[in-house]
């Protein structure tokens, strides 16, 4: 009895060893997850320190920032099944397969969560990297891509973020409207920073004379935010994005 209690604490101990920072895990942890009394853990694993050392010897495959990214992932993939807004702490860490306490110490009030939803949101929908490469003579982010390139590979990341995340633009829009102000301001500083860096990509193709002189730089960038926004009807369409990309060359070649 002796052995398999040892054993069972042993799990547990790896267990908070993988969701959490090892400093952060200690004998009080262990005795609740494993539901027996501070002095059993005692017992059976030794003090502080000892517990500290059997620690340092568990090989970690995942550490806590994987974890806390899984935990974003899980309340994005499952945003809106219970209503319009996040999943509930049991229902994710059902989803993650922890439990509800290391799920709330990661994230130990709502609006730690939405924020973190916020933030890679704006990593998944705003990400403009794609509009510049090829040669290093423009800058450190390289050459400006070609026009029809650049929106192909707006439209294709977008779609490709919502066959990854189909609730993304819900869970965006949802958070504009009823989460915490910090989710607020840095989904704003997002959209500000794709138009910024949107319009210095046509700029760079104003100079290079892709696009008329005096182009409207404003409506090409309204009608990028609208090409891009709400495309999960279009995720099954491959060719989606190149035929957009052609229409739109072809449209400003014409005028």
């Amino acid at each position: 009895m002796t052995s398999s209690t040892r054993d069972r604490l042993l799990r547990v101990l790896a267990e908070l060893a993988a969701e959490r920072p090892v400093d952060r895990v200690g004998i009080v942890d262990v005795a609740e997850r494993a539901r027996v009394s501070r002095p059993t853990v005692v017992r059976h694993l030794g003090n502080k320190r000892a517990l500290r050392g059997l620690i340092e010897g568990i090989k970690q495959p995942h550490g806590p920032e994987s974890v806390r990214e899984s935990i974003v992932g899980a309340a994005l993939a499952d945003w809106g099944s219970f209503g319009e807004g996040p999943p509930s702490i049991a229902r994710l860490a059902e989803r993650t397969g922890l439990a509800k306490s290391s799920v709330g110490w990661h994230f130990p009030h709502k609006a730690d969560l939405l924020v973190a939803i916020a933030q890679q949101l704006a990593e998944i929908l705003y990400d403009t990297s794609s509009l510049w490469g090829g040669e290093s003579g423009s800058g450190a982010r390289g050459a400006a891509r070609e026009l029809r390139q650049g929106v192909e590979s707006l439209l294709r990341r977008r779609i490709d973020s919502s066959r990854r995340m189909p609730r993304a633009s819900a869970a965006n829009a949802w958070l504009r409207r009823a989460g915490p102000e910090a989710a607020h301001a840095l989904l704003d500083a997002a959209e500000r920073g794709f138009r910024r860096r949107v319009a210095e990509w046509l700029r760079a193709l104003a100079l290079r004379g892709e696009l008329q002189p005096g182009a409207d730089i404003e409506a090409w960038i309204a009608l990028l935010e609208t090409l891009v926004r709400g495309l999960e009807q279009r995720v099954g369409q491959q060719s989606w994005p190149e035929r957009v990309a052609a229409l739109l060359v072809a449209g400003l070649a014409r005028r």
